[in-house]
């Protein structure tokens, strides 16, 4: 297990139990973020692959879905629908906060609004997207966890 940021890519293990890919991001010599392969199989349509990016303190700056299975018109829609800035829809900027990123539905107060009609597809994206986040913090500290280097 090698998680130092200068590394060119290292595997983290979420907190349950899976290995995700972590690819650091630098400017010049200096470490600005990651980008973070991440998946779920609790989609309508089945597996969803995505590959996030967080900048040093955990915001996450962008997304990119790479393979889904879900309704053409309903859960596809996740590639542009989470970036939106409409109502509560985008989740770029945001910090994750504890407990994960949620959908309206489950957290009227902080959730993020679901695309209309796909629920389930939108709740699976959201949960690609905080095991990404659980790897990379896990790995890194940045919510104060303590990784698995020992000096």
């Amino acid at each position: 297990f090698d998680n130092d940021p200068s590394a060119e890519a290292y595997m983290a293990v979420t907190d349950e139990g899976d290995s995700l890919k972590i690819y650091p991001a630098k400017q010049g010599d200096e470490f600005v973020g990651v980008a973070v392969e991440s998946n779920t199989k609790k989609g309508f349509g089945g597996e969803i692959k995505v590959i996030v990016g967080f900048d040093q303190a955990g915001k996450l700056l962008n997304y990119s879905v790479l393979q889904h299975a879900e309704t053409p018109g309903l859960g596809a829609k996740m590639q542009d629908w989470f970036r939106m800035d409409k109502n509560k829809q985008s989740v770029l900027g945001r910090s994750i906060p504890d407990g994960g990123l949620k959908v309206t539905k489950d957290d009227k107060e902080n959730g993020v609004d679901a695309i209309t009609a796909a629920t389930i597809s939108s709740r699976a994206f959201l949960d690609a997207i905080n095991r990404a986040y659980r790897a990379y913090a896990g790995a890194d500290g940045v919510t104060g966890a303590t990784d698995n280097t020992a000096e």
